[in-house]
């Protein structure tokens, strides 16, 4: 997102997916991180937040409680929708597709689970 170069060409795609049939994907650790490109105000600062203002499928992990508030009103959560968030397990996810929201529990494969666990990892553990 540094780059003003590639926020343009993410614009574009995101503007030509419903044509070409692909699907993108754009991954925060915090929402927070927008606020890290540009200047406030600034035209790659605009860009950035239109790519997640375009996106109809949002998936939301828990956050901490720093995060709540900025998380809900970036993503104009509802007050329950919000609660739910520190309080989702490993693996559920708050699906908000349009204005419809779901908690999903993911099923992983255990070969999955060993190149996606980061925890073990971070922790020191091998897989």
């Amino acid at each position: 997102m540094s780059h003003p170069a590639l926020l343009r060409r993410m614009g574009a795609h995101w503007r030509l997916a419903r044509h070409y049939g692909i699907a993108n994907m754009l991954i925060f650790h915090k929402l927070t991180d927008l606020d890290n490109v540009g200047d406030q105000g600034s035209a790659m600062r605009s860009l950035a937040n239109s790519l997640l203002a375009n996106a109809e499928t949002r998936i939301v992990y828990r956050q901490e409680s720093d995060q709540l508030g900025p998380t809900a009103k970036a993503l104009g959560l509802t007050g329950t929708e919000q609660l739910l968030l520190p309080n989702l397990g490993v693996g559920q996810g708050l699906w908000r597709i349009k204005s419809r929201s779901f908690v999903c529990q993911h099923q992983l494969h255990p070969d999955e689970l060993a190149l996606f666990d980061t925890s073990s990892r971070a922790a020191g553990g091998h897989r």
